[in-house]
């Protein structure tokens, strides 16, 4: 992706984009995801598109994925943080390590972003009892639902309840340090982030700029501006057939794509670039809210290489736990060996009966597998195993 073909001329982004790279020897590509989390940020629930019985709203999680250390995340994060801060300081939630004050956080003041330096410190304290629950919260805000419940123990029910949340993220990671479960990328968290591979510009600062005073206000003139807008998105007759191309193109595509692990993400591709497209039209001329044919083509732009780089980190960097190992090497050898009985699986597996038998209980009740008699079978049957499975029975 040339970024000469995405960031816009003028407009926000723009602004932004030349405001922050002088600032750090951070890829540019970061500065270019950050300015779209200003933007999703301020806007909240304020602004949408109508989308069957709901709408969709311009907030979005992005993750920027490079090395560490000379890629300065964290300083590029710091400068639209700090920006945001400037708006409202309650936008920006707090670093946070248990459920309860994220949802205490999240019931104060509705539309909020997280920014998480290093996705494993999020990922890492979810994993934890006082943080059990976080990444399927954070899977199911995304969605901007009108009203959130979480349950806890001796917590009234009323106290737990979110309404009219909007949640964006903005988090980073090195491929190396990409710690997530089987579970976490089937169960739909990963699908819903926009990952940015991010890799040097080459540029060398030994000693950052000191950026005009006038810049910084114009951005948040900009954002105040945008804070205030309150209105309804449609699409123009040309962006309505370019993103309806673009879907018919993508279902047909994903409709071959044989790695389950990649539908999370496949599946909310159309979503994302609805989101981008929005966003790019804020920066550009918020007072016409249209969802426009060079913003769909844009944010399709991004949105291919996201896929690739999805693609790569679900295929080599995902460490999975020994359970999601287990599961994964079980489901791939029925499906390879369907009507397989039990004795030869585990004969094969080198698990112990235990083990297999929560396995296969497992992939059972997620609907993957079946068991027929003594068989088990891929959850999608082909003729042959259709006619085999008769004479079992």
């Amino acid at each position: 992706m040339k970024l000469d073909d995405v960031v816009p001329k003028q407009g926000f982004i723009r602004e932004y984009y030349d405001y922050a790279r002088p600032l750090t020897e951070a890829p540019s590509k970061m500065h270019l995801s950050n300015s779209f989390v200003c933007i999703a940020s301020v806007v909240g629930r304020r602004i949408g598109l109508p989308w069957g019985n709901r709408a969709l709203y311009p907030n979005i999680y992005k993750m920027d994925i490079g090395p560490s250390g000379i890629y300065r995340k964290s300083s590029a994060n710091a400068i639209a943080k700090d920006l945001i801060e400037k708006i409202d300081t309650h936008l920006v939630l707090p670093d946070l390590q248990s459920i309860e004050s994220f949802i205490f956080e999240l019931r104060t003041s509705t539309c909020r972003v997280g920014f998480y330096d290093e996705l494993r410190v999020l990922t890492d304290n979810a994993r934890k009892k006082y943080g059990e629950g976080l990444i399927p919260l954070f899977t199911q805000l995304w969605d901007c639902p009108p009203s959130y419940r979480v349950s806890f123990k001796n917590i009234p029910k009323e106290d737990s309840m979110i309404y009219e949340p909007c949640l964006s993220l903005a988090t980073s990671s090195t491929p190396e340090w990409i710690m997530l479960e089987e579970a976490d990328v089937s169960g739909g968290f990963l699908g819903r982030f926009i990952l940015v591979k991010c890799e040097s510009d080459g540029r060398i600062i030994p000693i950052p700029s000191i950026p005009p005073q006038s810049r910084a206000d114009s951005l948040v003139r900009h954002l105040k501006a945008l804070r205030e807008i309150k209105g309804t998105f449609r699409f123009t007759t040309e962006g309505k057939q370019a993103y309806e191309s673009f879907y018919r193109k993508h279902r047909e595509e994903s409709s071959k794509e044989n790695n389950y692990l990649l539908g999370s993400f496949y599946s909310r591709m159309d979503v994302h670039i609805i989101k981008i497209a929005m966003i790019l039209q804020l920066s550009l001329s918020p007072d016409a809210l249209l969802i426009t044919q060079e913003n769909i083509e844009i944010a399709n732009i991004i949105m291919e290489e996201s896929r690739t780089d999805y693609r790569e980190i679900i295929e080599h960097k995902v460490t999975y736990s020994q359970k999601d190992r287990n599961i994964k090497k079980i489901r791939e050898y029925i499906i390879a060996h369907p009507g397989i009985e039990h004795c030869p699986l585990l004969r094969n597996s080198h698990l112990v009966a235990k083990e297999l038998r929560e396995v296969v209980e497992t992939l059972i009740e997620s609907g993957e597998i079946r068991k027929v008699g003594n068989c088990y079978w891929p959850e999608v049957r082909t003729n042959s195993q259709e006619a085999c499975e008769r004479v079992t029975n």
